[in-house]
């Protein structure tokens, strides 16, 4: 276990729940592809803090990269209600629309 993993476990272990722990953590496990914790450590952080504009945006960003494409739909549009000029999640949704559309393309060309 590397130094950085070692001091999140250890706050998380005294049950810090500032919104920078969940982003610090949520952002390093993330990184490091370890999914499971990742997304363990963002929903609790959604929990404790369901209208951080950062914190949702890490979460549809994670989502997007693990392709749960309705869910990080359902965090980018809660979002943009909280914020609609936020050009991060804008960004992603149009990436989601993308996606979307694709996809639905594809399907129906079978």
């Amino acid at each position: 276990m590397d130094s950085a993993t070692y001091v999140f476990e250890n706050l998380h272990s005294k049950k810090v729940k500032d919104e920078d722990f969940y982003l610090a953590y949520g952002y390093l496990l993330y990184w490091n592809n370890i999914n499971h914790k990742a997304q363990s450590i963002i929903n609790e952080g959604l929990i404790e803090h369901p209208t951080s504009e950062d914190i949702l945006l890490l979460h549809s960003k994670f989502n997007y990269g693990i392709k749960n494409y309705q869910e990080a739909e359902n965090s980018v549009n809660r979002l943009l209600e909280i914020n609609p000029k936020n050009t991060d999640a804008n960004s992603l949704a149009q990436n989601l629309k993308s996606y979307t559309a694709k996809n639905a393309i594809s399907i129906n060309c079978l």
